[in-house]
């Protein structure tokens, strides 16, 4: 069984904000995902509209469904 490591980001960044910690975990055996929520919308200029229409629970719905995935892979609820 790997274990697993789900690193979801904050607001105003993206998954890239986990690169400085993922070697770490990566070299300590974790498999790791960091996964940028909603990325066609997520974009530094000119956003669509239909960002503003994501809430919590969008958010949530999302990784949820991402640790379900990585489960069914490893066999353990990612950390």
């Amino acid at each position: 069984m790997t274990k697993s490591l789900l690193m979801i980001h904050g607001i105003g960044c993206g998954g890239e904000v986990w690169d400085r910690m993922r070697p770490g975990f990566e070299a300590a055996g974790w498999l790791c995902e960091a996964p940028t929520l909603f990325p066609d919308r997520r974009v530094p200029e000119n956003p669509p509209e239909s960002l503003a229409e994501l809430g919590l629970d969008d958010y949530v719905s999302a990784m949820a469904d991402k640790a379900r995935a990585m489960a069914d892979e490893t066999g353990a609820p990612p950390a």
